[in-house]
């Protein structure tokens, strides 16, 4: 009894857990951005967190991954350049998903997927910038 028990448990675990995976395949539109409480002399990151607007973020359901971003910044050019040929894992535990390849660990962004009922988000990991997000 307790081996059937702790097989259903699993079994609904493992299920639940490719459901969140599979929610996230897909693309992502970026309609709003937000910083946390901004600190005098973070112009960058105010920047960085602009030229995420507009942006798509493509998770494939192969883990391939790719960023479109609209943006003619510097940074949005060489980050669009970083990600290219890239994958994603996601991270149930803790809601992250990891950007990059075996080579260097998914290092390249790390999001937190989060959703309440003002929406979904993409919290950038290196950064307090918040992305709202919606599915296409």
């Amino acid at each position: 009894m307790n081996k059937l028990f702790l097989i259903l448990f699993l079994s609904i675990n493992v299920f639940s857990q490719n459901n969140e995976v599979g929610s996230l395949i897909g693309k992502w539109n970026v309609i709003d951005v937000s910083i946390g409480i901004p600190i005098q002399g973070k112009q960058d990151e105010i920047q960085m967190a602009k030229m995420f607007l507009n942006a798509t973020f493509d998770f494939k359901s192969n883990n391939s991954f790719e960023l479109n971003i609209k943006s003619s910044n510097p940074f949005a050019k060489e980050l669009k350049e970083m990600t290219k040929g890239t994958k994603w894992k996601f991270i149930t535990k803790s809601n992250m998903i990891m950007i990059g390849n075996k080579e260097d660990n998914y290092s390249i962004i790390g999001v937190q997927y989060l959703k309440n009922e003002k929406g979904q988000f993409f919290k950038l990991l290196e950064s307090g910038i918040m992305l709202k997000v919606e599915k296409s």
